[in-house]
This record gives structure tokens, sequence and C-alpha cells, in this order.
């Protein structure tokens, strides 16, 4: 069988799907923090990542676990160097990483 000029290795013919379905696709990315607020994260990454992708930070923060989830807002080449830099706000975070946070920025800012 033969797909768009491949030679298909399928046991079963491919189906088009008429309806809109919607998927998630899991994608790690390694990025560095480069400064945080109580609203976002600056990262740097060499990963390509789309303005308005949603997506999960896991590190730690003082000690404790910091996950909140992320909405890229803007995309920017990092100065100097190869990769871009990301623009993100929190999206939501749980009450051990909102603690986690709030503890960080409290001791950085005294």
């Amino acid at each position: 069988m033969t797909w768009d000029g491949v030679q298909e290795r399928r046991g079963g013919p491919r189906v088009a799907i008429s309806d809109h379905v919607d998927c998630r696709f899991e994608l790690r990315a390694k990025v560095r923090v480069v400064d945080i607020s109580a609203t976002g994260v600056l990262l740097e990454t060499n990963e390509a990542l789309p303005v308005h992708s949603s997506g999960r930070l896991k590190t730690v923060l003082a000690a404790v676990r910091f996950t909140p989830s992320l909405q890229i807002r803007r995309t920017a080449p990092r100065p100097q160097h190869e990769g871009l830099q990301l623009g993100t706000v929190f999206a939501g975070m749980d009450e051990e990483s909102r603690k986690s946070l709030e503890g960080f920025l409290k001791k950085a800012t005294t």
C-alpha cells in the first residue's frame, strides 16, 4: 500500500477523521529559569515552542517542589546566544507551588 508516495508498512488502510478531535501532544524541553515574579517566569531554551502554548514547569524553589502550569506569551532570540527566551505567565498552580513561590520571592526581596 502507498500513502502520499511512501510505501506503507501498516497492516490496514489509514482512515480520515471527519470530526474535529482534540488531542494532547506531550513534549519535554530543557529550559533555564532566568527570572521569576509573582505572575510569570522568563525561560531560556533551544526548543522552538509556539506562543500561546501551555505547559508545566517542574523545578524546586527554596527547597520546595514548584510545578505551576504556564502559558507562553512571547518568544525572542536570546541576546548574543543561540536559542530563545520564552516570556510566560502562570496559568495555575497548586497550594504547595504557591507557597514555594511566595517564600522564594519574600526571601529574595528582603
